[in-house]
């Protein structure tokens, strides 16, 4: 039998019903992270299920698992060859951003009296890179699988967070082909 795992720093099995568990303590992040913050968000997100995030299965203080999402993440497809970006493609991935960005803010003024929010905190995905987020083309459907990069703030990096995802996707689509001509952009 194959072992199945996926890559964060170190391996981390994917069990045989499909699940991965993830230590709360297994990186960097959540050894800086207050973890009963995380055993209050997870559940809350939990309550949705939300299309653009593994589906949360199980939680205690320490970790979490969550369903396994099958798919290669954007940087897999794009550094191996197998997708090819195109601006259609891309306006397609910030309608679906945008309406990523929508449900994080209604669960956010729907929960605006949880502690959580403070009456004035968002919740956002705090590292929307191409290494976190899987695109269907077919569904047009974006999913990011960092459970752990979700995050609560007053404030809320909009630009960079935007530019970090899309700016480096149209780099890629200017710098796919040698021969393409980038007038009217900053490029």
């Amino acid at each position: 039998m194959i072992e199945k795992y996926i890559q964060i720093r170190t391996k981390v099995p994917i069990d045989s019903d499909g699940t991965v568990f993830k230590e709360f303590n297994a990186n960097e992040k959540f050894r800086r992270q207050d973890i009963s913050t995380m055993l209050k968000l997870l559940p809350l997100i939990a309550k949705y299920e939300l299309d653009f995030l593994p589906k949360i299965v199980d939680y205690n203080e320490k970790g979490y698992r969550y369903e396994f999402v099958d798919g290669k993440t954007l940087k897999e497809e794009i550094d191996n060859g197998i997708l090819k970006l195109t601006q259609k493609m891309i306006l397609e991935m910030k309608i679906a951003m945008d309406d990523i960005w929508k449900r994080f803010y209604e669960i956010s003024i729907e929960n605006k009296d949880d502690e959580l929010f403070s009456g004035n905190r968002f919740l956002y995905h705090g590292d929307p890179w191409l290494g976190n987020a899987i695109w269907n083309d077919d569904t047009k459907e974006l999913k990011f699988i960092d459970i752990d990069s979700l995050s609560i703030a007053e404030f809320v990096p909009l630009t960079q967070l935007n530019n970090m995802f899309f700016q480096h996707l149209e780099t890629l689509l200017m710098t796919q082909n040698k021969d393409t001509v980038t007038l009217g952009t900053w490029l």
